[in-house]
């Protein structure tokens, strides 16, 4: 598991329209806790695992000019 240590998730929330970035670990815990409750998750939908902030920023930038390109 250390190789999953300080990598950080690229969350969409279709409900906000907005891309989040949070540790790895976070996005997983709140997987757990989700699954064990049985009660739904948040609106967050995995969109990519990054190793650094810098780089998760990039996969934004990215997604969002595809987005552009997409919807031209």
């Amino acid at each position: 598991m250390n190789e999953l240590k300080g990598k950080v998730t690229v969350l969409w929330s279709s409900k906000q329209q907005y891309f989040h970035i949070e540790p790895l670990s976070k996005t997983l815990s709140h997987g757990l806790k989700s699954a064990l409750s049985g009660k739904k998750g948040a609106d967050y939908i995995l969109v990519s695992i990054c190793d650094t902030n810098e780089q998760a920023r990039e996969v934004i930038k990215s997604i969002k000019e595809a987005r552009g390109a997409y919807e031209r």
